[in-house]
């Protein structure tokens, strides 16, 4: 017997198990009314708190689903040693997302990434549970570190 889930829509969500795929995130992304878009490798991504989102799907057998944002705020790269040392204050206190420091395009910048394989396929509930943490767990983590970094946060705000 398959069972279903309301979504916060009304409408019915299954919970029979199938294979990941980027429609089914897709169609995850559409049941909120979320915008993206898909870019040139087919992969999927969006705005979300002024933060950029990619949703992957990765592994041998496209079994992983792994969720990358992007902190929208730039540093200099002279910072990156103590984005290095905030991001590491970061991971050894939380489980996920896990955030990374790196230099890119002459600017130091983090990542926020939270993957799970799916190798026996998931619910649309999992699949839309997964994709709400990974987004707000990641904003989580670039709100904290805009306490860390006010400045570039404030100029980040006034250019919205």
């Amino acid at each position: 017997m398959v069972g279903y889930f309301t979504k916060p829509d009304g409408s019915l969500l299954s919970t029979e198990v199938a294979p990941l795929s980027n429609e089914r995130i897709q169609a995850c992304l559409d049941s909120h009314d979320w915008h993206y878009r898909i870019d040139y490798d087919g992969d999927i991504g969006g705005w979300w708190d002024g933060h950029w989102f990619y949703f992957f799907v990765r592994g041998p057998e496209r079994e992983i689903l792994f969720v990358q944002g992007r902190w929208d705020r730039g540093i200099a790269t002279d910072e990156l040693d103590n984005l290095i040392h905030h991001v590491n204050d970061w991971n050894v206190d939380r489980l996920w997302p896990k955030l990374a420091a790196l230099e890119r395009d002459d600017r130091a910048i983090a990542l926020a990434s939270f993957g799970v394989s799916y190798s026996h396929g998931l619910t649309d509930a999992q699949l839309d549970e997964h994709i709400r943490g990974a987004i707000a767990a990641a904003v989580e983590a670039f709100s904290w570190l805009d306490d860390r970094y006010p400045e570039e946060a404030a100029a980040s705000r006034a250019e919205d």
